[in-house]
Parts: structure tokens; C-alpha cells; sequence
């Protein structure tokens, strides 16, 4: 994988995690971590990057197999509020609009995202 040229990082060995991509979780950890960063994150929890790495990886998942069955969108329910509540299982919007998912509507504090497949 090609990275540009950085005077802050050591872009060899950056690049070098990527040039076996058998392991496919290695794109997801890394996005993981630039999410995190992207949020403003200098400092990133293990269980907050692992979270981030499956839900990305959950949702791209269900896209795919909807997609296979024939299905034309698939849509999520994310809540509009940024207090987190750990029975919140939703995500949030960032989330979805990472995946491709486009805002549909606004209801009772939740957005609807719609991706077309």
C-alpha cells in the first residue's frame, strides 16, 4: 500500500502493516484508530478502538449480505443525542455516514440513515 511521504511518521513501517492483507482485520484496526483521531483523540482506549474496528466491520457486513439477498436500502436508527448510554447499540451518526449511509429523516430524536445498495 502506497502512503504519501511524512516528516512526523515512519511511513515505511506504517505501509509494511498493510503489505499482507490476509489478515482482514488489519484495515479495521486502522480505521479504528484514525476514527478516533478524525474525533480529536490524541489519546485512544484498547476497548474504544475495538468497538469502533467491529461496529465498522458489523455494518459493512450487513451492507454486503443485504445487498446479495436483493434488498434495494438498508436503513439504521442512530440517536441524535451525544450523552452515550451503554444500552445504546444504535452508533452513531458518523458511523453510518462513514459506511455511505445518507440522512433520510429526522424522528423523535433519532435519524433515519438510508444507504442504497
Amino acid at each position: 500500500m502506497y502512503l504519501p511521504p511524512s516528516e512526523n511518521l515512519a511511513i515505511n513501517t506504517l505501509s509494511g502493516i498493510f503489505s499482507d492483507m490476509s489478515e482482514s482485520y488489519k484495515i479495521f484496526w486502522f480505521n479504528g484508530i484514525l476514527d478516533g483521531i478524525s474525533e480529536g483523540k490524541s489519546v485512544q482506549l484498547f476497548d474504544d478502538i475495538v468497538n469502533r474496528m467491529i461496529a465498522s466491520a458489523f455494518i459493512d457486513r450487513i451492507c454486503k449480505d443485504a445487498k446479495t439477498k436483493g434488498y434495494a436500502a438498508v436503513e439504521g436508527y442512530p440517536k441524535l443525542s451525544d450523552e452515550h448510554n451503554d444500552f445504546d447499540y444504535q452508533g452513531p451518526v458518523r458511523l453510518y455516514q462513514k459506511a455511505g449511509f445518507k440522512e433520510a429523516a429526522r424522528e423523535q430524536g433519532q435519524a433515519i440513515m438510508r444507504k442504497l445498495l
